[in-house]
């Protein structure tokens, strides 16, 4: 439910627009489309109410409700877009979990995500996205020291500006985890990082500290401000992450001025740490600002430092050199106690002034007047228990200039005591009684004090944070500098909180940052101090940490935590491997966990889906008390897809019951043959069992000689920034035709989602793109194909960033001169001309370049092809447009070229080309897709493109076929001449169904589609040979090393490695064995390792995969796949597929 209220700027009443009687509102979540719409009525007062379901499908994370409505009583309109946060309900596994390890030297922490099933499978990905910022170092029990370089909360310094965020996209694995680790984030030191990610729409964050020295040092100056030639008194401490003083570091402290020409007035002095505080004096030889700099470093080397400002003043008050030609004051300590003097640096842009001192607090309670000789005057207050938590100190001149300043003069007040007791341990989702104690400075009860309950959100949530004094302070006025501006999660509320009654809600506002969750709203204690509530646990295991914060009368404050321990009576844990494949044979591991004092016996039951138990799917276990009992149970994987399983576990008044969910895959037995008939039939052999099914589908539209590209498209396994490009310009060629090429159920345009993602994600500072991730050097042919699909996808209404676009521009603009000009050679023509056909989709005007490389001597069919459209466009010319016309389709004529310049030649004269030659040349397109031969994804894409505008202005006959498995005759099959989706058929093989046979009538042509058949025959010599062989003990825990050898027989301009790994199997990396080939990315992808090479010479490449025994069993071991590519050609190879068994 949102409710809002709809005004006009300017009206006094403030009143609603004419005639506005309703709004309309959309629900869009970030990561798609929108899931909800409707319309809500406006009252005559403009207030409305928005009240609506959030569907089922529609994905977690952060969303808009978008209100608008138009032509509203002449004005321009009304539009407001609110941010909402789309959760799950109870019992929901839509949650992205985020885990981080613990930063050590050398090694920062390593962030994990963990997806459900239904957020995205192995492949899907997730964008993380980390933020570093200098981290309040405050180790405890030196609470009147100063760490890392902050400045002080009175300081006019800027504080240290924070590092911009750094970006990532990685892939889930086949076990839904994705990893990142933050290297290069933020600067040396004591540094904290929040990271998030986001996948499918769920989004998580998480807090994580980054490595630094493993020592800090701590700098307390006597005072804030010295005279000139004075002892400055310099107190230091070294201590460890935990607070514990480190003796023994040399430690560096220096008083550096701040002004100019202040050169060998730097003061210093060498200390060694000890036990306790070690001091030094340093006297400041000139006026003005200095920076007080403490450096120590740990034993591996790493530095720290304390950096604290220090102002000199002259004898008597005397200039101040360099001062700040604006009026500033400087407080001689940070906090003070009842009684003390403060003493107050009041610096004067001018070299004499008048002015005005006044204390308030509730109003004003001091004034005094002082004069300032020199630019410079200490004024001295005298504080009383009165003032606490704190008094504001303000400063106004008079003359010769105006001005005024003011701060907060902290002062500490008498504390309350406080107690949290909460049992030691409870039960998950059980009620826990807590107990609150609240008692003033002297241990008397009080009663009437406010209690608010808080839960620990984060395990580095500091008691400090709750800390509500800041918010309470009644002395609060604008402008005021006071120290809690730069702590916790206070620094945002405002007095008006306080006046609306409530001490404790001042602070019940939930801050994200700050580690704490409130739990429910502000309580008073009795008479006798103490307070008594319930808690609910939450539903999972683990330790669940409260705090207490009471506040009383006069700004008392006091708090306390405890920590419960929540346990479940019978916990149940299911593992498994993550990825099957149909046949093997492992066992699914079932973990019992007991909370209870007592051993028990467990009844425990286990059904599946997709995975068969072998030796049966019950047990009884004897449960240890306080211990945990482990059951191996032996399965067998037989249907693809996704395979659950459940586990329930029975015990003397406990139940408990787990789900995990794993996918299997179907070994891959075929390939997709795709032809034409004609007079003659078709044979195609089948490679099947009995019982199994083949596909077929049969059309009179050519699109379907397509589906051997779109399969190569989607094949996963050799994903690049090419690939991804390929794979959007085919989708936006097709539109809504896909599905008379592939079977929906294969989601094409979800993995183009999927895929501009990452594309933004890889791009480039520079706009460009590598073939992988972002930070490799950008390939201008590469970059070229990625900005047209960006530019495709965008013109179809694919979510593209338009920064995205517009740095893909400039990389273009500022690589204009890459072709102009007679001299370059045909492949940077053809280059250039392509990135003029962009730059033409982007709007740009590129006429005249397009008409200097027609007119270029010697100009080849590919760079006609792609200044042809740009010439027929709005801004060409007709004469140009002709005779680059007639060149290409004379080419086509011709009958020559490759086939990635036919299939841009025939995209390019589709729409007004010459029917026979334009036919002619389709027809040679089509015999190449019928071929069924892998190409170079650009290429596919290219012919997906063409023939699509070619068919535009084509139409084919219809056609009888009939259909044969084996000797049987199936049916006969009447196809539609016009454009449709296919007729597809399901055919169930018998013992001799060794193929299946087609045959279509002399009246018109038929297009079909076969999968799976049989594998292609290996008779030929292979340009590309893989062999793969397992190495080292397969007893469980062991490492073994895969080895996986690509033997080419011709160099080849790149390579691409695909290894999958048996489902027993954990991979842990990947290295290069043997190769003169440039290796340039190396991945664990899921269950799988893959790797990338440049500029391959003929010989013998080698990886070994290095991976840990983790699930005992016999798993069937995938063949290794290499791909070569060259010159518009792929080589393939691959390894015979073995089973393995692991102990």
């Amino acid at each position: 439910v949102v409710r809002g209220r709809v005004a006009t700027l300017g009206q006094a009443a403030g009143g609603p627009p004419a005639r506005l009687e309703s709004l309309r509102w959309r629900l869009t979540p970030a990561a798609g489309r929108r899931v909800a719409a409707g319309a809500v009525a406006v009252d005559r007062g403009g207030a409305f109410t928005v009240a609506l379901d959030v569907p089922q499908r529609a994905p977690s994370g952060p969303a808009i409700l978008r209100l608008d409505a138009r032509d509203v009583g002449g004005l321009e309109g009304v539009r407001y877009e609110h941010p909402v946060l789309i959760g799950r309900g109870e019992g929901s596994e839509s949650t992205l979990r985020l885990t981080a390890t613990e930063a050590k030297p050398g090694a920062p922490p390593l962030i994990t995500a963990e997806a459900p099933a239904e957020l995205g499978g192995a492949g899907a990905l997730v964008r993380w996205r980390a933020e570093a910022r200098g981290a309040a170092v405050r180790p405890p029990g030196y609470p009147t020291f100063h760490f890392g370089a902050r400045p002080a909360w009175w300081s006019s310094q800027a504080a240290p500006s924070d590092p911009p965020p750094r970006r990532a996209t990685t892939p889930l694995s086949a076990d839904r985890t994705a990893s990142v680790a933050l290297e290069g984030v933020g600067a040396p030191g004591w540094r904290a990082a929040s990271v998030s990610a986001e996948i499918g729409g769920a989004a998580s964050r998480v807090e994580v500290q980054l490595p630094g020295a493993q020592v800090q040092v701590g700098v307390r100056p006597a005072s804030n401000f010295v005279t000139v030639g004075e002892p400055l008194g310099v107190s230091v401490v070294v201590v460890d992450a935990g607070g514990a003083p480190v003796a023994g570091r040399p430690v560096a402290v220096n008083l550096l001025p701040l002004t100019g020409g202040a050169e060998g007035a730097v003061r210093a002095c060498a200390l060694t740490s000890g036990a306790a505080p070690v001091t030094c004096e340093l006297r400041p030889a000139v006026p003005g600002p200095h920076r007080l700099v403490a450096a120590a470093s740990d034993l591996e080397g790493r530095r720290s430092r304390a950096v604290r400002e220090i102002w000199a003043v002259g004898a008597a008050g005397s200039a101040v050199g360099g001062a700040s030609p604006h009026l500033r004051l400087v407080p001689d300590k940070d906090a003070y106690r009842p009684g003390e003097d403060a003493r107050l640096l009041v610096v004067s842009p001018d070299a004499a002034a008048r002015g005005v001192l006044t204390l308030e607090r509730d109003g004003i309670v001091a004034v005094e007047p002082f004069e300032i000789a020199g630019a410079a005057a200490i004024l001295t207050v005298g504080l009383r228990a009165s003032h606490a938590p704190g008094v504001a100190a303000r400063v106004a001149l008079l003359e010769p200039s105006v001005g005024a300043a003011a701060l907060e003069l902290p002062v500490a007040g008498p504390a309350l005591a406080v107690s949290l007791d909460a049992p030691a341990e409870a039960g998950v989702g059980a009620a826990v009684d807590v107990a609150v104690a609240v008692g003033d400075d002297q241990g008397r009860p009080l009663a009437a004090a406010e209690v608010l309950l808080w839960q620990a959100t984060s395990p580095r949530a500091r008691l400090e944070a709750l800390d509500p004094r800041p918010a309470l302070a009644p002395w609060r006025r604008p402008g005021v500098r006071w120290r809690g501006s730069r702590q916790g999660p206070i620094a945002a509320w405002l007095p008006a909180v306080r006046a609306a009654g409530s001490h404790a809600r001042a602070v019940a506002e939930e801050n994200g940052a700050s580690g704490w969750r409130r739990l429910g709203e502000p309580s008073r204690t009795d008479e006798r101090g103490r307070l008594v509530a319930q808690v609910a646990a939450p539903d999972a295991p683990g330790p669940l940490r409260l705090a207490a914060v009471a506040v009383g009368d006069r700004a008392r404050f006091g708090v306390a935590d405890a920590t419960v321990t929540l346990t479940r009576p019978v916990e149940v844990r299911v593992a498994a491997p993550d990825l099957w494949r149909v046949g093997d044979r492992g066992q699914a591991r079932v973990t019992l966990i007991s909370g209870l004092d007592a051993e028990v016996e467990v009844a425990l039951a286990a059904r599946g889906r997709g995975l068969a138990f072998l030796e049966g799917a019950g047990r009884a276990v004897t449960l240890p008390a306080r211990g945990e009992a482990v059951v191996a149970l032996p399965v067998v994987a037989e249907a693809a897809g996704d395979a659950v399983l459940e586990v329930a576990a029975r015990a003397p008044g406990a139940r408990a019951q787990a789900r995990h969910v794993v996918a299997v895959e179907a070994p891959r037995r075929g390939r997709v043959v795709v032809g034409t008939l004609g007079e003659r039939a078709a044979r195609v052999p089948v490679d099947l069992e009995a019982g199994d099914a083949v596909d077929v589908a049969l059309s009179s539209s050519p699109l379907l000689l397509l589906a051997g590209d779109l399969e190569a498209l989607l094949d996963p396994r050799f994903d690049d920034s090419e690939v991804r490009a390929a794979r959007v310009l085919a989708w936006a060629a097709l539109g809504g035709d896909v599905d008379q090429v592939i079977p929906p159920s294969q989601a094409l345009e979800a993995r183009v989602l999927s895929d501009l993602v990452a594309l933004q994600a890889a791009q480039n500072d520079d706009g460009g793109f590598g073939r992988h991730a972002r930070g490799e050097p950008s390939r201008p042919a590469l970059s070229v194909a990625v900005a047209e699909a960006l530019v495709r996808a965008a013109q179809a209404g694919l979510p593209v960033a338009e920064e995205a676009i517009a740095r893909a521009r400039r990389y273009l603009l500022q690589r204009s001169p890459w072709v102009l000009g007679s001299e370059a050679d045909g492949p940077r023509r053809t280059l250039a001309a392509r990135a003029l056909y962009v730059r033409d989709l982007m709007g740009d005007d590129v006429a005249e370049e397009a008409g200097r490389i027609v007119g270029a001597a010697g100009v080849d069919a590919a760079a006609l092809a792609w200044a042809l459209p740009i010439l027929e466009g709005e801004r060409g010319t007709r004469r140009a447009a002709r005779a680059a016309r007639a060149r290409l389709e004379a080419w086509a004529a011709a009958g020559e070229g490759a086939e990635e310049v036919q299939v841009v030649a025939l995209a390019a004269l589709s729409p007004r080309g010459d029917g026979d030659v334009v036919a002619a040349l389709a027809q040679r397109v089509l015999d190449a897709a019928s071929r069924g031969a892998i190409t170079p994804p650009e290429t596919g894409a290219r012919r997906v493109q063409a023939l699509a505008a070619w068919l535009d202005v084509s139409r084919r006959p219809g056609a009888t076929v009939t259909t044969w498995l084996g000797e049987v005759a199936v049916d006969r099959h009447e196809l539609e001449g016009a454009p449709g989706s296919p007729r597809r058929l399901t055919l169930k093989a018998g013992p001799a169904a060794d193929a299946v046979t087609l045959a279509g009538d002399p009246g018109g042509t038929a297009y079909f589609r076969v999968s799976p058949v049989a594998p292609a025959s290996t008779a030929a010599p292979a340009e590309v040979m893989v062999a793969q062989a397992l190495e080292g003990d397969r007893r469980l825990g062991s490492r073994v090393r895969l080895r996986v050898t690509a033997t080419t027989a011709a160099p080849w301009s790149r390579l691409a490695l695909h290894a999958p790994l048996p489902a027993g199997l954990v991979p842990l990396a990947v290295d290069v064995e043997t190769s003169d080939a440039v290796f340039t990315h190396r991945a664990i992808r899921g269950q799988a390792a893959e790797a990338f090479a440049e500029a391959v010479p003929a010989g013998v490449h080698e990886i070994v995969v290095l991976a840990r025994v983790a699930w005992p069993g016999r798993y069937s071991w995938p063949a290794a796949e290499a791909r070569a590519y060259a010159e518009g050609r792929v080589a393939v190879g691959r390894s015979e597929p073995v089973s393995v068994t692991l102990e």
